[in-house]
């Protein structure tokens, strides 16, 4: 339930800048180290 929530709200996130088109260097690099962290911390909790 947590894990798909998690994903779920990650994708919704990556979506909504793609469509802004707001997906510059930072906020991708941003983007990544949120899904690298939420990964981890799905993987310690699970």
């Amino acid at each position: 339930m947590v894990k798909s929530e998690l994903i779920k709200n990650l994708h919704t996130k990556l979506k909504q800048q793609s469509i802004t088109g707001s997906l510059d260097h930072d906020v991708i690099e941003e983007s990544v180290n949120h899904i690298l962290n939420t990964l981890k911390f799905v993987m310690y909790m699970g």
